[in-house]
């Protein structure tokens, strides 16, 4: 009887190359290690920039949300560009002052809501700005370029870059109301003159006036209710320009939030805004780098109660370090500046290579454990 024929197990390219691999361990290994240090450096330089406020000579990791100055000729911000002309910034704050009386028009709400709207338009700002000439002659005379003069200047002595051609609210002198008189004309006024009204009797009047104007006044500008007013300031998005000046813009109007609420108990703020949701990513930075450290212990505790072995647990956090340190560190090198907003994606990433490892090692144990005892030696059974 004929026997039957064997099959010689085919070696596909992967398998010789993960002989290779174990089999030449030391030179992978060596290859791993030099590669992470090459990466490590710009976040070394980062560190011992803001540990003794000398950096060292090279690249270094920056976080900031300087997104138009990495990529100024890329279609979106040609398409923000195009279109704020006609539909206004993108980088919008805004103020909803709502009372807890009747109405909000009475003299010391409108007053309130006339203070906000100045104060949103950029009144009370300090921006400093002999202290920017003075730092700008000093790097004329370095011989830098324009672009880094700004960059330094922003970084130094943040401005405050409100278009003031997009501020609007009730209490507002570009908000113009449109009348039809009783001979048919059509007229179009400043809705409020001279300031505030100072008597229950004109803000009566006025809210009268602004009733015959929606929907942009009445329905936007004071909700229908008569109990809320929106306050509005586009900025200048491309002067948005890193993380001091949406630092400063943040700061600025959270003051005008807590000053009105204090000085008009009745009065609740509520902001809104991308330069807000900027701020505060940036206040809750800290916090955000605990929860991850956190997520990352738990994440280790539960490989080591599911393998049992340090292997488990060592294995898939070197391949999370590593991934960490080749991420921050080739944003380093090539220049890109690490946007917080966009954190989500490499903690993605860094999840999708733990577990990747974990798959790799827990299907390594299953054929460690079965090819163990078929071989006389663990180490021919490891590399296997």
């Amino acid at each position: 009887m004929a026997e039957a024929p064997t099959h010689q197990r085919r070696e596909s390219g992967t398998l010789k190359f993960a002989r290779w691999v174990v089999r030449h361990r030391g030179i992978a290994a060596s290859f791993l290690i030099v590669s992470t240090l090459f990466f490590f450096y710009p976040i070394l330089n980062t560190a011992v920039t803001a540990i003794t406020g000398t950096p060292l000579p090279g690249p270094s990791v920056r976080v900031d949300t300087d997104a138009r100055a990495l990529w100024p000729d890329h279609p979106f911000i040609h398409a923000q560009d195009k279109f704020s002309g006609k539909f206004g910034t993108s980088s919008l704050v805004a103020l909803a002052i709502v009372t807890d009386e009747e109405t909000i028009f009475t003299p010391d709400t409108l007053a309130a809501i006339d203070e906000a709207t100045k104060r949103l338009d950029g009144l009370g700002f300090d921006s400093q700005t002999d202290a920017r000439e003075e730092l700008r002659d000093e790097l004329d005379e370095q011989g830098l370029e324009p672009k880094e003069i700004q960059k330094q200047l922003d970084r130094e002595y943040p401005p405050y870059p409100v278009n003031h051609y997009q501020v609007s609210s009730v209490t507002h002198s570009g908000t113009r109301v449109i009348q039809i008189e009783a001979s048919g004309d059509i007229t179009s006024d400043v809705l409020m003159k001279g300031g505030p009204p100072e008597s229950p009797e004109a803000a009566a009047a006025l809210a009268d006036v602004v009733r015959q104007n929606p929907p942009f006044i009445y329905g936007r500008l004071v909700s229908q209710d008569m109990k809320g007013a929106l306050v509005t300031a586009g900025f200048v998005t491309d002067r948005l320009s890193g993380r001091e000046v949406y630092q400063a813009v943040f700061d600025h109007v959270q003051q005008i939030k807590a000053d009105i609420e204090r000085e008009h108990p009745h009065l609740t703020v509520y902001v809104s805004g991308e330069p807000i949701l900027v701020g505060w990513i940036l206040i809750y930075a800290f916090q955000i780098v605990v929860f991850v450290a956190l997520t990352v212990t738990m994440i280790f505790a539960l490989l080591w109660l599911y393998f049992r072995r340090w292997h488990g647990v060592l294995i898939p956090a070197i391949a999370a370090l590593a991934t960490v340190i080749w991420g921050l560190g080739f944003t380093g090198w090539v220049g890109i500046t690490f946007d917080p907003l966009i954190l989500v994606i490499p903690t993605i990433i860094t999840a999708r290579a733990i577990s990747h490892t974990v798959q790799m090692a827990e299907r390594f144990f299953e054929d460690y454990e079965i090819l163990h005892p078929t071989y006389d030696d663990p180490e021919d059974a490891k590399f296997e």
